[in-house]
C-alpha cells in the first residue's frame, strides 16, 4: 500500500496543488511511542482529485504540528482507476503482498520507470530507516 502511495506520487501531487485535502477525523491519540509523543492526535485525511476521492491517510501530529510515527502519511485506503485498494487484515486469506509487475501495472509504468519500481521501494525503506532511526530518534 505504501509504495503505491508513494510511486503514485501522491504526497508531492499535494504538495503542488494537483491533489486537495480534507481533514475528515481528528482525535486525541490513544497511542503513546517513543516516535508518537504524549498529547499527539490522529488525524484521518481524505485527499481528492477534483471531487473524486483517490486516498485515504492516517496520520499523527505532535503538538509541534510535525507529522510523528514515521514522519510521513500512513495510507489506509487508495482509489485508482475505479478500484478500491486497501490494507487488508491479517485473517484476510488473500494478504499477499502486490508484486513489482502488479504495481507496474496498476500504475501504468513502463520502460525505465518501471525498472526502478525495486529500487525505489529498497531507497524508500533505507531513507526512512536513516531518518527515523538516525536523524529522529526521540525529535518531536
Amino acid at each position: 500500500m505504501c509504495r503505491l502511495f508513494n510511486e503514485g506520487n501522491y504526497h508531492r501531487r499535494l504538495l503542488s496543488g494537483e491533489l486537495q485535502a480534507s481533514i475528515e477525523h481528528e482525535r486525541p491519540s490513544t497511542i503513546v511511542s517513543p516516535t508518537i509523543p504524549p498529547g499527539s492526535v490522529s488525524r484521518e485525511v481524505f485527499y481528492f482529485e477534483g471531487q473524486a476521492l483517490v486516498a485515504v491517510v492516517q496520520n499523527f501530529i505532535t503538538t509541534k504540528g510535525k507529522i510523528a510515527a514515521s514522519g510521513k502519511a500512513d495510507p489506509k485506503k487508495l482509489f485508482i482507476k475505479g478500484k478500491a485498494y486497501r490494507i487488508r487484515k491479517k485473517s484476510d486469506p488473500n494478504r499477499s503482498r502486490l508484486e513489482n509487475w502488479e504495481i507496474n501495472e496498476i500504475l501504468e509504468k513502463s520502460g525505465f520507470d518501471a525498472m526502478l519500481t525495486y529500487p525505489r521501494g529498497w531507497w524508500d525503506w533505507l531513507k526512512s530507516f536513516w531518518y527515523n532511526t538516525i536523524l529522529r530518534h526521540n525529535d518531536y
